[in-house]
């Protein structure tokens, strides 16, 4: 089955609505220096990296255009606040064939690492956030989640969003110690 062909229509509406659709279970292995492939015990081990941070990881792709529109409101957010104590995961949820266009992306808005799925699906990583999301579940991107300085999920927004509704659930977070 052509996922996209498939998605089309649901894509359409929910791009209206300012979302895009995935259907949990397709994304795959990236191999690029600026890509790194990750599964859910990798991601987790990322996380355990940023203990004492705030982390904001997204769920995006290229080809979903209220994940494009937001997305250097999330690199500027990174850049105004990563001295505070903020990280910046951006997770893609782009096909493997079009690597070449998450790593352009990824360049030209100024971000050095990304991340891929290394599974043949995403939903162990969304499980990561969510941990009684379904295997066949349906979901809307972009996605945002923050995570207090103890990992825990503060937040979670779908859908574009402005760079001032990003900033007010950093600042608050960054400011709990």
């Amino acid at each position: 089955m052509n996922f996209r062909r498939w998605m089309a229509p649901a894509t359409a509406a929910l791009t209206l609505m300012g979302v895009c659709a995935i259907t949990v279970g397709n994304v795959a292995p990236a191999s690029a220096q600026t890509v790194v492939k990750t599964d859910p015990a990798g991601l987790k081990k990322a996380l355990a990296g940023y203990k004492g941070k705030v982390v904001v990881v997204n769920f995006w792709a290229t080809w979903c255009g209220p994940c494009v529109a937001e997305f250097p409101s999330l690199v500027k957010l990174y850049n105004n606040y990563r001295s505070k104590g903020l990280e910046f995961m951006p997770i893609s949820a782009d096909d493997p064939s079009e690597i070449a266009k998450v790593k352009t992306f990824l360049g030209k808005n100024g971000v050095q690492k990304g991340w891929l799925s290394s599974s043949e699906d995403v939903s162990g990583l969304l499980k990561t956030f969510e941990p009684t999301l379904r295997d066949d579940s349906s979901v809307a991107i972009p996605i945002t989640y923050f995570l207090d300085r103890n990992g825990k999920v503060i937040k979670k927004i779908v859908g574009g969003q402005e760079y001032a509704d990003f900033e007010k659930v950093a600042q608050s977070a960054l400011a709990k110690k």
